[in-house]
């Protein structure tokens, strides 16, 4: 259910150390984190603007 956010932390650690990285795979893994965050701030909006001030 939630993203593997420590993958995309590894991805980082090994373009930090000009290791190589596989771009097909971590383009995936930061479309699902952006999918995720953006599915999850929909929900935050809808429930905030189901509350009566």
């Amino acid at each position: 259910m939630l993203p593997r956010v420590s993958a995309l932390a590894d991805a980082s650690a090994d373009i930090a150390a000009s290791a190589s990285v596989k771009g097909n795979v971590l383009a995936s893994q930061v479309v699902g984190l952006l999918v995720f965050g953006l599915s999850a701030l929909a929900l935050g909006i809808h429930i905030f603007e189901q509350k009566d001030f």
